[in-house]
């Protein structure tokens, strides 16, 4: 029930307008970012929220509402979090590799000025948008007011669990406990006979198809960078594009270009790891500052083209129940806005900026 009175309060906040309640769900998923730094931790947090605000606005099971619901979840929640530091998993492996092969330090504000302002705001404003023209569905009832006056004993003991969740995520630079291994043990109280939040038929009825379909993309990504494939991939199309010295717009649309390419061989996660190592090579081929040239790989892996290629997406698409094609119907429309316009406002932005000549 604690999900029911959540997505009770959201929908009195958001109002009754379906660009009203896109706007909330994406602004949440946003905000989130700033605070829990695992994607998937967010989305999982809160998609039983968006599917209780869809039930509460009378949007069917596969309905156009509350699909355009999870797309504005998932897809909100994800992309525009690239633009910040610790908020997804390539930003961090590009921050880590950039530090130990180079001796780079990104630092958090100046990653966060260089690309939020564009990759994160004006993303989300285009995601709303596009959500709203392809989804929109006027809701059929407004259960806001639903919820119940008092909260029950469950309600109260997994409000105190996702509380203290939230305060070690937050805390995790002093003690040292992996994200994952916080949500783990939350997860394993939840089953504890004492408490009897959750039981086992729920357990029983959970899709193990998505956690093995995951499993798998993480594994062949990891497989592809380590066997050495992902290095001939990467060397492959810096001797086809040919970088040179004056040519910056040519220069930054191949980089945003080969990022994306890794992405579809070795997911999103794997691109760091392929480019940072080549990230030297390329910037003394294009004039520029290595600074500059690890930064490009922030334009490319956030433009997704497919979901499997953030495995968070797929994961949150299984828990909302929505088809990989009408994901990748979405992606690919979200794609035209973000290489017509997003990527070229980055380029006068880093200008501004004095990241490019």
């Amino acid at each position: 029930g604690l999900g029911r009175r959540i997505a009770g309060a959201m929908a009195r906040s958001f109002g009754r307008t379906y660009v009203g309640n896109i706007t909330g769900i994406v602004g949440v998923g946003v905000a989130l970012a700033f605070f829990v730094p695992s994607t998937m931790g967010r989305i999982v947090i809160l998609m039983p929220i968006v599917l209780e605000l869809a039930e509460t606005s009378g949007f069917a099971e596969r309905s156009r509402g509350r699909t355009g619901f999870v797309i504005a979840l998932v897809f909100g929640t994800l992309l525009p979090a690239f633009s910040l530091l610790p908020a997804n998993l390539p930003n961090i492996i590009l921050t880590g590799a950039a530090e130990t092969l180079y001796g780079v330090t990104l630092n958090y504000g100046e990653y966060m000025l260089l690309h939020f302002p564009i990759l994160g705001a004006l993303k989300a404003l285009i995601i709303i948008g596009l959500v709203v023209a392809m989804f929109a569905e006027a809701p059929c009832h407004d259960g806001a007011r639903q919820s119940p006056k008092s909260f029950s004993r469950d309600e109260g003991i997994l409000a105190v669990l996702l509380v203290a969740t939230l305060l070690l995520w937050l805390s995790d630079s002093i003690h040292g406990i992996a994200p994952g291994w916080i949500g783990l043990a939350a997860g394993s109280v939840c089953l504890l006979p004492r408490f009897g939040i959750l039981s086992w038929e729920v357990v029983e009825k959970l899709n193990y198809g998505a956690l093995l379909y995951v499993t798998g993309i993480i594994g062949l990504g990891a497989v592809i960078a380590s066997s050495g494939l992902g290095d001939r991939v990467g060397l492959f199309l810096l001797d086809v594009v040919g970088f040179a010295p004056g040519e910056t717009v040519r220069n930054l649309s191949a980089m945003v270009g080969i990022t994306m390419a890794v992405g579809l061989v070795a997911t999103e996660p794997g691109v760091p790891a392929i480019l940072t190592p080549l990230s030297d090579s390329i910037a003394n081929a294009m004039g520029l500052p290595l600074a500059t040239v690890l930064m490009m790989q922030v334009l490319g892996f956030s433009s997704v083209i497919l979901p499997y290629q953030v495995p968070p997406l797929v994961i949150g698409l299984g828990l909302g129940g929505v088809s990989i094609a009408t994901a990748t119907r979405f992606s690919l429309m979200l794609l035209i806005p973000t290489l017509l316009i997003l990527i070229p406002l980055d380029y006068f932005w880093w200008r501004i900026l004095g990241y490019l000549p």
